[in-house]
Parts: C-alpha cells; structure tokens; sequence
C-alpha cells in the first residue's frame, strides 16, 4: 500500500519591480497507510538539517515545517529571487537566492532533505507548481475598496504609475464613477482589475542536480536516480525530480540543485553555480539591501553576502507586469515506491 508524505511549499515571492523570492512553508498530508509507520520514530538519523557540501555537520538553513515518521521530508527549500526593474516588453530570465545558513556558513545549492528508516524501502520525490505567480495583495476584493491611479488630465485609471504625469490614487468606483476607463497597458486583454493579477506563462527551472548523503558520500553507484536534464516546470504539472529503489534511497538524503565554486573543484567541474553579487560600487550586496521577505529567516542580514544560484531560474516571458510581490504554490511529494 501506498505511503505518501506531502509538503505543500508557499514558495516564490516574487518581487517585482521584479522582486522574487521564495518560501518553504508546509502543511503535512498522510494517506491512512502511514497508520502502520512507527510515526514519530527516527532511529539513527535526528530530527536535523545538514548542509549538502557538509553533510556530517548539523546546520540551520532557516525554519520551514516537515513531515514525520519512518519516511519523511525534513527540509523543503526557499527560493527567492532578487529586485529587478521593470522594462517596457521585456523578458526576464532570474537567479535564485542560494542556500544561506544561520550559522554563518558559506552558501550552497538549494536543497530538499528527506529521510527514509523504514525495513522496506523506495521512494519518489516530485514537485508540482500549484498556479501561476500572482501578485500579492491583488486576490478579488470590493471593488469599492480597489485602488487605482489616475491623472488630473487623463482619461484612464491605472494599476501603476505606467507613464509621465501627476499621479494620485483613488478607488475604482470612483475612478469609474468619475468616467475613466481601464489603461489598456495596465489591463490587457480586459483583464478585470478587481480579480488576482498574475504572471502568464512564468515558469520555475531546476538544473545541475545532484544528491548528498552523510552515510553513503557522494559520487557512489548507490545514490537515487537523480534527473540531470534541466526541469522546466509549467503549472499544473507534477514533475518527478529524483526516485530511489530498494535499499539504494536508505538513510538520509539531500537532493541539491547546484553547488560552491569549492565543490565543483571536489568534482571535477569547472566551477560552481553559486555566485556573490556586488553593488554598482563593486562592494558586496547584503542581505539587509535585498528583497525583505528573506529577513525573517534567521540570517545575518548585516553581514552576509547576496549570492545567487545559476541552477535555480525564474523565466518570465515578455508581458505587462506590475510592480509588486508575486507567489506561487509549489508541492512536494515523498511517495513510498517499490
């Protein structure tokens, strides 16, 4: 009988003027067949994280919530994504945040932790992105109560300020109750601006995947099946990431999606997908100066360095956006496989 844990993941914030960024949190689904686990039971491996690239040591990546019993997910990842301006018709193609710890260690790839002590075992990890990125703030409302800008002198009512002149905020009964009409710019294809504003066709993509373990190292033929190819992941669709069969997924696994200059250099690779960012000065960018939602993490915000993971992107294809905070809903599933 099946046995599936389920972390339901609010995930990327999305901050646009673009600022994006993203958030593990969890809600924990059993199907009745966990009735027969031993929940609450973890045996040789504790209820901690550890950094992928120091698997032997305990870290603190920031708080999410996690499954428990015999086959359970420990840690789901954040995924933010940084401040970036909009402009007229663009494209987007954005770096993730990396992995940041609370302990001060140096960034790594972004990374789920999941443990399986059961005497039968397999698994399948997938992930699923729930609904398209929507603008925080922006679900339906009265439309007595939805704000809008306009311009002493135009004709329109606004979303944003989307163009020269004096702009003042008002409500859209007003707005309409004073004449103006929807800015085909802010509001297109008659998008009703009372309902959730959303990004079309923006998509989450995973590459240089790999899978750490404190017990078995990495780089031995008894690691899961890892998906190497570059997942990009439409809404909707569930997507397996990494499966495991038998004996072979015993224990506790990391699945990471990119790596430190330092470990690309253990591995023969030629450098690494972690990368610091500087300030139009050339001094580090830190996370006091980046997107807020990350502040409440636990990290150093005063001192660390913004680093960016080249294997987790955001691609947004050309559209109107509006300026704000975006999220998304992503799942990942633990299913128990033969």
């Amino acid at each position: 009988m099946k046995n599936k844990k389920l972390l339901s993941v609010t995930t990327l914030f999305l901050s646009l003027f673009l600022v994006l960024s993203s958030v593990a949190l969890a809600e924990e689904k059993l199907d009745e067949a966990i009735g027969e686990e031993k929940v609450g039971f973890t045996g040789p491996y504790p209820d901690e994280v550890v950094s992928p690239e120091e698997p032997n040591t305990p870290s603190n990546p920031g708080q999410t919530d996690k499954n428990k019993g015999e086959l359970r997910i420990d840690y789901v990842p954040y995924f933010f994504f940084d401040k970036a301006n909009i402009t007229k018709d663009g494209s987007y193609t954005l770096n993730a945040h990396a992995q940041y710890y609370t302990k001060g260690e140096s960034p790594t790839g972004n990374f789920v932790q999941i443990v399986d002590e059961r005497k039968a075992n397999g698994w399948s990890l997938t992930l699923k992105q729930e609904d398209e990125f929507t603008l925080v703030g922006s679900s339906a409302v009265d439309p007595k109560e939805q704000l809008v800008y306009i311009t002493p002198t135009g004709e329109k009512y606004h979303a944003y300020k989307c163009g020269n002149g004096t702009y003042m905020q008002t409500t859209l009964s007003d707005a309409l109750s004073g004449g103006y009409e929807p800015c085909e710019k802010c509001y297109p294809n008659g998008v009703n601006p009372s309902e959730p504003y959303r990004l079309k066709g923006a998509t989450l993509s995973l590459s240089h995947l790999w899978a750490s373990s404190v017990h078995l190292g990495v780089g031995t033929t008894t690691t899961p099946t890892i998906h190497n190819d570059v997942i990009k992941m439409d809404s909707g669709k569930v997507y397996e990431i990494a499966n495991a069969k038998g004996e072979v997924g015993k224990g506790r696994w990391a699945i990471v999606a990119g790596y430190s200059d330092e470990y690309a250099q253990k591995i023969g690779a030629t450098s690494g997908t972690i990368k610091p960012m500087f300030d139009s000065a050339n001094n580090p960018k830190l996370l006091k100066d980046s997107i807020q939602n990350i502040h409440s993490y636990g990290f150093d915000i005063e001192k660390q360095q913004v680093h960016t993971n080249e294997a987790v992107k955001l691609n947004v294809p050309a559209q109107d956006i509006r300026a704000g905070v975006y999220q998304a809903k992503f799942t990942w599933t633990l299913t128990a496989a033969p």
